[in-house]
């Protein structure tokens, strides 16, 4: 499958005033339940790579008061906005503005690390090596993708890559992660791909 070219999304393409704070947390708490589930229940500390909006962890935080939750992403507008999500919720969510292949944190300080609407946008060497680091930080990693189907169905951003769970499954086979072993969650045939890998169970490369 021929690679787009590397780093080619922006971060800071999105432009997250086009929906109310209230909105946002309306969507993801629709959109996420599956995500937020898991992360209830996975872990005393919460690692979101990407969190865009923020809507996901600040969800998180507000299922989970107890936990430590922290939200990071290289886009400085995402970071903004999350803090300003945060605030409107009334929770406490760390908000870092940080590279997803260089995450400031010690090895295992989290519980679980997750992303969304993330790793689509990137080629296969950037997917690997950030989900190598996300393994490094945290103790489970879980890991949320669209499939072609999702595609053709939703809104896409535009630099989106289509992959079939085959591929994805072979890019995380990559990255050491042993999906046959440490799957918690279903495979989404239809439109998405949702697994959860215990990162003391998998190889390092």
């Amino acid at each position: 499958m021929q690679q787009p070219p590397a780093y080619q999304h922006d971060p800071d393409s999105w432009d997250w005033s086009t929906s109310t704070y209230q909105q946002h947390l309306e969507n993801g708490l629709r959109n996420s339940w599956g995500v937020l589930y898991h992360l209830m229940h996975i872990g005393e500390s919460i690692l979101e790579v990407g969190c865009g909006s923020g809507k996901t962890s600040v969800l998180a935080k507000m299922l989970s008061p107890r936990k430590r939750v922290v939200a990071v992403d290289l886009s400085q507008g995402a970071v903004e906005h999350t803090r300003g999500l945060a605030a409107y919720a009334g929770v406490d969510v760390e908000v870092w503005r940080c590279d997803a292949l260089t995450l400031p944190f010690r090895d295992q300080e989290f519980g679980i690390a997750f992303s969304m609407g993330v790793l689509e946008h990137y080629p296969d060497e950037w997917i690997i090596k950030a989900l190598k680091e996300q393994m490094r930080v945290a103790e489970a990693v879980l890991v949320n993708v669209p499939l072609p189907s999702y595609g053709q169905s939703f809104r896409s951003h535009g630099d989106e890559r289509w992959l079939p769970k085959a591929y994805w499954l072979g890019l995380f086979s990559a990255a050491g992660l042993i999906v046959d072993v440490s799957l918690y969650g279903d495979v989404t045939e239809e439109t998405m791909i949702q697994v959860i890998i215990e990162s003391k169970h998998v190889g390092r490369q």
